[in-house]
């Protein structure tokens, strides 16, 4: 069937992928470039000069202005609280009134935010502006990777769910670049000119997101037939012969619809019958995510660094995201090629010695020069690991594990599983870094690290490698119980059939006018 090739080269990776299609998951991947502004933005502009004379407070003894530790965590914790209900609001609107809607009214509303953003001229406003982009970020999160996933062919679903961590680094070297040139301007310039930034992205999407299709399972989904298989034509035409988009049209109807018939669609039945197991499943993702310390490098790194003294903090931020962006791209191509588990292995490992090694210098004293050096390389090698693992494959498992009927419900419950440890996390870190708290500075790394040491196994025990299978044939996968470690290799001829599966075959023929092929056990 149509992307039913898997260990592709390069080359032919792209093969896969008509003009439509590269429009479209071009046009979506622009889309998270906003988070990136946002996440690794306000990282950088909260250790400038100018930004901390403006919203910070003047410390008599160094004679400078600086962010109050207490102010620090609530405006990077409390956003999370928008980002929570952006989600929630994001996944609503993607259910009842499509994916291309939600597209353009979180657009909408990141235009007004950051126009709240940019005008702000003290610490409420400012706080209110980041809380009103973050409902955008949250409402983007819900339905980028999802869209990506359900329009993609199977082979290449990895490259492009992929490709939304990728987006959101470039988004980040974007502003981090900007912020390093202007970081020397006299006034608020400094910070103004990379907020500027906020308007670009939005402005794009709104102006062209009605050029593309809809995504034909959410139009299978509301039994617009007719439309959902003209737009799998013109996504699939070029690529594919039309015997295979056929044969993936039938698929896809027939998985659909038979697992309505499994279901109720209502949010509790997420925690009924096998698909429980698929729904922990993402949430275990989730606190994985969230719980190894990423929020301590991306939010609270440059400050860190900073303090640090070793480097300029802007070209700490530049070189870890160079880094991160080679390391998306790769991970993009080898998500469909050697699987998402050797990835999350490679990248869990990674990030588990980094931290604990940076724990253990950490304990060192005095800190030297050296040793503060060596803290910052822990914390770039720990980067890389992150990306290289649950950053790059998590939006990719959150988006095709989830059940195809009630993807929404299932990835909103992902989403929403992730936010609650970022706002704890980003609200516990000032106090856990800084004095007169627990001011454990680099030491932070033995908690993270033993975090990231519980992951591995998690990943091992819990976690299929869903490459080169459709979402219809993921939900049989989960039907038949299957182990996360045997994902991969089982053959679909031997598992049984979902219950009614063959039975909804005469009214898919009644209402798609189709024929839909038995297969054979």
């Amino acid at each position: 069937m149509a992307g039913d090739k898997i260990n592709l080269s390069f080359k032919d990776t792209f093969r896969l992928f008509n003009k439509r299609l590269i429009l479209t998951c071009v046009l979506l991947g622009v889309s998270p470039f906003n988070y990136g502004f946002d996440n690794q933005g306000f990282s950088s502009i909260q250790s400038m000069d100018a930004f901390d004379k403006q919203f910070g407070e003047w410390d008599p003894k160094k004679k400078t202005y600086y962010l109050p530790t207490w102010w620090l965590s609530i405006f990077n914790a409390v956003p999370f609280v928008a980002f929570f209900f952006g989600i929630l609001t994001g996944s609503m609107i993607s259910k009842r009134f499509g994916r291309r809607m939600c597209v353009f009214a979180m657009s909408c509303w990141a235009l007004m935010s950051a126009s709240v953003i940019i005008s702000s001229r003290n610490r409420d406003q400012m706080l209110a502006g980041r809380i009103l982009n973050f409902f955008y970020v949250g409402m983007e999160l819900s339905v980028i990777p999802v869209y990506q996933s359900e329009i993609t062919p199977r082979a290449v679903r990895g490259f492009s769910v992929g490709a939304y961590h990728t987006a959101l680094v470039i988004g980040g070297l974007v502003v981090n670049c900007i912020g390093s040139g202007t970081q020397h301007l006299e006034g608020n310039k400094q910070w103004l000119i990379p907020f500027g930034l906020f308007f670009t992205v939005p402005t794009v999407v709104v102006s062209t997101i009605w050029f593309l299709p809809e995504s034909p399972r959410w139009l299978i989904l509301h039994d617009r037939l007719e439309q959902a298989r003209k737009n799998l034509h013109s996504l699939r035409v070029g690529a594919f012969s039309e015997e295979e988009i056929e044969e993936e049209w039938q698929q896809m109807v027939r998985g659909i619809h038979a697992e309505q018939a499994q279901e109720k669609g209502s949010y509790l039945d997420l925690f009924r019958g096998f698909n429980r197991r698929r729904t922990l499943t993402i949430i275990g993702i989730n606190i994985f995510l969230q719980g190894t310390g990423q929020q301590f490098t991306s939010t609270y790194g440059a400050i860190f660094v900073k303090e640090l003294g070793t480097i300029n903090q802007f070209y700490y931020q530049i070189l870890t995201l160079c880094l991160n962006i080679g390391i998306g791209f790769c991970t993009m191509y080898l998500q469909d090629r050697i699987g998402r588990r050797v990835l999350l292995f490679t990248g869990g490992t990674m990030q588990t010695v980094a931290l604990m090694a940076m724990g253990g210098i950490g304990t060192m004293m005095p800190q030297t020069y050296s040793s503060k050096s060596a803290v910052v390389a822990m914390m770039m090698i720990y980067g890389c690991g992150y990306s290289i693992g649950w950053a790059a494959v998590s939006q990719t498992l959150n988006a095709e594990l989830c059940s195809t009927h009630m993807r929404d419900h299932s990835f909103r419950t992902a989403s929403m599983t992730a936010i609650i440890l970022q706002i704890a996390v980003t609200y516990a870190l000032p106090y856990l870094l800084n004095a007169p708290y627990a001011n454990l500075k680099s030491k932070v790394g033995f908690i993270f690290g033993a975090v990231s040491f519980i992951g591995i196994f998690y990943t091992y025990f819990c976690v299929p490698d869903c490459r080169g299978r459709s979402l219809e044939e993921i939900d049989r996968l989960f039907y038949n119980k299957v182990p996360a470690w045997k994902f991969h290799k089982v053959k679909m001829d031997e598992l049984q059939p979902m219950e009614d599966e063959i039975g909804e075959i005469d009214d898919m023929k009644s209402k798609s006018g189709v024929i839909v092929h038995e297969e054979k056990a």
